[in-house]
């Protein structure tokens, strides 16, 4: 199948750059986003088509190139359909609206704006949890290769984006997915791949500061 061309067109708002197709759950997912709007802008966004999904875990974003086209592939049939949409968002934003992404490669490490958000997360209790499960499983078992993956910088910006929005916005469903997500057992282990309140207040006060920064911020 032919991917479309990139369109040229650059928006502000999270609402107006995810495109939803006609299916029964974009109304839902569109109220959703606007209220995304009220909490930040963005700059110079492209488009993301989303497309529904059902062979996908959860969803998953693509960039065909570095300038796009762009998509999210989501499952519609997944027991947490707005943690995934905000966390592929968190992804789009990351690669695409974001400067000094290198299209995928980003340095996390070696990017002023992203220093004090880097420091706060490694700091973080819940970070350190993952650390220590990851040494202390065998080498290449399922729990420490899922571990190896939450540590990921990248997948540590989306979900921290994704929890920031569900406490910004007070959605009680994102913050119920957050929690049926934290209680999900790999073998006889929690991972708990999210934070909890007092855990996460700096990742949200270094997030707000990106925003700050980027001139994002309501």
């Amino acid at each position: 199948m032919t991917r479309p061309q990139a369109k040229s067109v650059t928006l502000t708002k999270v609402s107006k750059a995810v495109g939803l197709p006609s299916h029964p759950l974009s109304r839902r997912l569109r109220r959703f986003l606007k209220t995304v709007d009220a909490i930040h802008t963005a700059t110079n966004l492209k488009q993301v088509a989303v497309e529904m999904n059902p062979l996908v875990r959860g969803a998953v974003f693509n960039a065909y190139t570095a300038t796009g086209p762009y998509t999210i592939q989501l499952n519609p049939n997944g027991s947490h359909v707005e943690l995934s949409l905000i966390h592929e968002v968190g992804h789009f934003l990351e690669w695409q609206a974001i400067p000094k992404s290198g299209f995928g490669q980003r340095s996390f490490k070696g990017d002023p704006l992203f220093a004090v958000w880097l420091q706060a997360v490694r700091e973080s209790q819940n970070v350190n949890r993952l650390l220590d499960l990851r040494d202390a499983e065998a080498e290449e078992s399922l729990v420490q290769k899922t571990a190896n993956y939450l540590l990921d910088e990248q997948e540590l910006w989306a979900r921290s984006y994704s929890e920031y929005i569900a406490v910004k916005m007070l959605s009680p469903a994102l913050l119920q997915q957050i929690a049926a997500e934290n209680k999900v057992i790999m073998g006889n282990i929690q991972l708990k791949p999210y934070w909890n309140t007092a855990d996460f207040h700096s990742v949200q006060s270094a997030i707000d500061a990106i925003f700050r920064t980027l001139s994002w911020s309501k």
